[in-house]
């Protein structure tokens, strides 16, 4: 087991954040967590769950070693071989835990509540919304959008970070119960904003730096369906 290849970027970027940072501290309780990604059949095949799978695992890959994959189901069992993939791409000693093991915290994307002991936050998507709780399933739509889905995933490892580190962070709860659209970021609002995402059209535009951010925005952008254009990436890296 050992930590990604640009862990001192990811320390660098909690010490700004972590009350009474220790290296030393942060690296030990990275080490010895135990995070746990579940998911069922019903997650499969399924555009906006998978995505949200699939980003969730990107991401999670990138601070901690050890990762729990909770597959319920034939379908669930085989897609979790991807997910492996992924992970292992980003970063080669990652470690997998075994069913016999204990999580400390658990994602949960789909239909089914999984059965541990940890804390749960259950993360879903329909089209541009996005779906969080803590207490039950909310499951994920039928459309080709990416953008709900992937904002979900950061949902799911911001409320991860939040519970491991919550000693250390100021107002670190997990979220409530929330349903909002990723278009007016209302969340009061009982009808969230969703339009259709039919073809979009890039024309020729320019995307400049390819760091965070414009990785992430090409990460969702090449999971539209329907996109046309040309669009130059601009980084002197």
């Amino acid at each position: 087991m050992s930590l990604a290849n640009f862990y001192d970027k990811a320390a660098l970027a909690a010490s700004h954040i972590l009350h009474g940072f220790d290296e030393v501290a942060f690296k030990q309780r990275l080490e010895n967590c135990l995070v746990c990604i579940s998911f069922d059949d019903a997650a499969v095949g399924n555009v906006e769950a998978e995505t949200t799978l699939e980003l969730t695992v990107n991401l999670l890959s990138r601070l901690y070693p050890r990762l729990m994959l909770k597959s319920d189901g034939e379908k669930a069992t085989h897609f979790a071989e991807s997910l492996i993939i992924i992970a292992k791409s980003i970063n080669p000693d990652i470690e997998f835990g075994s069913e016999s093991d204990l999580p400390d915290f658990c994602i949960s994307v789909g239909a089914a509540s999984p059965y541990v002991s940890c804390p749960i936050i259950f993360v879903g998507s329909e089209g541009w919304i996005v779906k969080v709780s803590p207490r039950i399933p909310v499951g994920s739509g039928t459309t080709k959008n990416p953008f709900g889905a992937a904002a979900a995933a950061c949902f799911a490892a911001a409320n991860t970070f939040r519970f491991l580190f919550s000693d250390q962070l100021g107002g670190a709860n997990l979220d409530s119960d929330f349903k909002v659209s990723l278009i007016d970021w209302d969340a009061l609002s009982p009808t969230p904003t969703n339009p259709i995402l039919k073809e979009l059209h890039l024309g020729e535009a320019y995307l400049i730096g390819v760091g965070a951010i414009g990785n992430a925005a090409l990460w969702v952008l090449s999971r539209v369906a329907d996109i046309q254009g040309v669009l130059h990436l601009i980084d002197n890296e």
